[in-house]
């Protein structure tokens, strides 16, 4: 499993949150938030309909700029 990185704002702790979209067709969406701050990345569907979309949202969370991967 990708561990989450913290809050790049605070350090809080990060959680992922998965929903069901409002719009038609219903699917699966996620978004990584911080339990502190509420900083968040935007909501990633699952547009593959492959469960793909919890990966994508981790890679957008983890994502820092200037970071190199290691």
């Amino acid at each position: 499993m990708n561990d989450l990185k913290p809050c790049p704002f605070c350090g809080g702790k990060a959680k992922i949150v998965t929903s069901m979209s409002a719009s038609l067709p219903k699917r699966p969406t996620a978004y990584i938030g911080c339990e502190i701050c509420r900083a968040s990345t935007r909501i990633v569907p699952d547009l593959e309909w492959d469960g793909s979309f919890i990966w994508k949202a981790i890679e957008l969370w983890n994502g820092r700029v200037g970071e190199q991967d290691e």
